[in-house]
């Protein structure tokens, strides 16, 4: 006799994969909620959902220039006169006032008995202590004239002669003595075949020989 077999049913679907397929979706849906109140807690004020305004934090004001005073001017121009060879007298320190003034009272004559010194160029009104004497003068011609007698150096014997001739400018003496200094570096600056030197001096000469200035020789 054949068997009546029971008859078959559709098969369910699991229900644990029905219960993760739908916590997949929960989660999902939960990090969308989440990424969306984020982005609402940026741009939007806590407690009330209005969207908040980015604001632009304002620059700092430049400071305003202030007006330097008159100390500050009065050093700032003593500084500059100091650079470019201005001198101001009444800000000049009282032992120098008092050497200058001896320069004038003595009659325009300084008080130095180096025979030997550097030439620099003047920045000031010169010192008393630092200006030498027409008898020291002429001592110091002497020296340069036996050293170059003795051992001819013309860069040596230049300096020396253009520092006779700046103490005889700044205490005004035009004699003989000055004659004779340009005269003997006229000499030697043919000699080092220095033209330039050669026609400053000829060009101070011309002058002395036109006011019968002569040596004495």
């Amino acid at each position: 006799m054949l068997r009546l077999l029971p008859k078959c049913s559709p098969q369910q679907p699991e229900p644990k994969a029905a219960a993760s397929l739908s916590t997949c979706m929960n989660t999902a849906r939960g990090v969308t909620a989440a990424t969306s109140s984020r982005s609402n807690t940026r741009t939007s004020h806590p407690g009330t959902g209005f969207p908040l305004k980015l604001l632009r934090t304002p620059k700092a004001a430049p400071h305003a220039l202030t007006e330097p005073s008159r100390a500050q001017e009065d050093a700032r121009l003593r500084l500059r006169q100091h650079r470019f060879g201005g001198f101001d007298a009444a800000v000049a320190p009282e032992g120098r006032q008092k050497d200058d003034v001896a320069l004038v009272e003595s009659g325009g004559y300084g008080t130095s008995e180096a025979l030997e010194k550097e030439y620099l160029r003047l920045t000031s009104l010169p010192r008393a202590s630092d200006v030498r004497p027409p008898a020291v003068l002429a001592v110091a011609l002497k020296l340069v004239k036996a050293k170059w007698l003795r051992r001819p150096d013309y860069a040596a014997a230049s300096e020396q002669l253009k520092s006779i001739r700046q103490d005889l400018t700044v205490q005004h003496v035009r004699d003989a003595l000055t004659v004779d200094v340009y005269e003997t570096h006229g000499r030697l600056a043919l000699e080092a075949n220095d033209l330039a030197e050669f026609r400053r001096c000829h060009g101070v000469l011309r002058q002395l020989y036109a006011e019968e200035v002569h040596t004495l020789s």
